[in-house]
C-alpha cells in the first residue's frame, strides 16, 4: 500500500504528458513494471552514457581550516576509487565540459559531491550532497546527509556516505541501462 501512494505523484506525472492509450498500458504492469517504465522516463539519459568525464569532491573546511581526512584531495581520490570500484564497467576520462558538443555532453557521466564542515573538535557538524547525471543534465539524482561527529569519527561519516550514495547510484545507473 505504502510503494502504491508513494507512485501515485509519479504516476500522474507521467499520465500528464501520456495519451490515453499509454496509460491503459500503464495501468495494465505491474508494480514493479511501472516503476521500471518511471525510472526509465526520469533517468532514461543514463542510457547514453559511453564514460564519465568529470568526478568531484568540493569540500569546505571548518574554521580552523582542514579536518585531517576531509580534505578536498584527499576526498576527491576517495570519490574516483569508488566509483571505479562501482561503475567498474564505465571508462572514465577527464574532459572539459565546454569542449563538448551537445551529443558529447549527453554521453558524457559526471558524479559530483559537496562536503560542507563547520565546527573544531566535537560536534563537528557535516552535510555531504552528491549528485550523478550527464553534463548536459547533471543533476538525474541526488542524495544528501547531515551528521555530526569528532574530528576522529566524523571523516570516516563521511566516507561512508559517500560509499551509499555512489553505490546506490551505480545500482541505478546499471538498472536504468538493464546490465542490472
Amino acid at each position: 500500500m505504502r510503494n502504491r501512494l508513494l507512485t501515485i505523484p509519479l504516476i500522474a506525472l507521467l499520465a500528464t504528458s501520456a495519451t490515453f492509450a499509454q496509460w491503459d498500458v500503464f495501468s495494465k504492469m505491474t508494480p514493479e513494471e511501472q516503476r521500471a517504465a518511471i525510472d526509465q522516463a526520469l533517468f532514461g539519459a543514463f542510457k547514453k552514457v559511453d564514460s564519465f568525464g568529470s568526478i568531484v569532491v568540493e569540500s569546505k573546511g571548518a574554521e580552523d581550516g582542514t579536518i585531517p581526512g576531509l580534505e578536498s584531495q584527499e576526498l576527491n581520490d576517495y570519490l574516483r576509487l569508488r566509483f571505479r570500484n562501482n561503475f567498474a564497467a564505465v571508462p572514465f576520462t577527464e574532459r572539459n565540459p565546454f569542449s563538448l558538443d551537445a551529443a558529447g555532453k549527453e554521453r558524457t557521466g559526471q558524479l559530483w559531491c559537496g562536503v560542507w564542515t563547520v565546527g573544531k573538535d566535537y560536534p563537528i557538524a557535516y552535510h555531504v550532497e552528491c549528485k550523478a547525471g550527464t553534463m548536459s543534465t547533471p543533476e538525474l539524482l541526488s542524495k544528501a546527509v547531515l551528521g555530526y561527529g569528532s574530528r576522529t569519527t566524523a571523516p570516516d561519516a563521511v566516507k561512508k556516505a559517500i560509499d551509499q550514495m555512489v553505490e546506490s547510484f551505480a545500482v541505478k545507473f546499471f538498472k536504468v541501462r538493464g546490465q542490472l
